[in-house]
């Protein structure tokens, strides 16, 4: 039997910092390894320039009108269930109301006061009389 060699090791350079090519992949340099590279480019802020300014302005005031708008329907609609409420209340309160001025109109109705004249206190209605009075000069 023959015997088998392991494959060769690969060199891999210790320092990172030159150019370091992995295949299939562009040159790449680390950044911030050395003093001063960190430094090199300086980004200028390009939100706070005054066009976006005026679009952050112009954004805050589209949601603040977009939440007053629908807290103001919010309101709307609570109010609105509020009368409804009241509505239906008023409207069986008037039943209740129309229902108690029936039983008091019952309870003192003439004829049934005379019957319960006759029936529970055996009161009877008087004999009509006739009374003759003189012809006054």
């Amino acid at each position: 039997m023959r015997a088998i060699a392991p494959p060769p090791r690969r060199k891999v350079p210790s320092d990172p910092s030159p150019p370091y090519e992995i295949r299939g992949f562009p040159p790449f340099r680390l950044e911030g390894a050395r003093e001063g590279e960190g430094r090199r480019r300086q980004e200028k802020s390009t939100f706070l320039t005054p066009r976006g300014l005026g679009l952050l302005i112009a954004l805050l005031a589209i949601f603040s009108l977009a939440f007053l708008q629908l807290w103001q329907s919010w309101r709307y609609l609570e109010a609105l269930n509020e009368f409804h409420r009241a509505q239906t209340r008023v409207e069986a309160l008037r039943t209740e109301r129309d229902r108690l001025l029936f039983e008091v109109a019952r309870a003192f109705s003439l004829e049934r006061v005379e019957r319960i004249a006759r029936e529970r206190l055996g009161m009877t209605r008087p004999e009509p009389e006739f009374l003759v009075l003189p012809l006054s000069r």
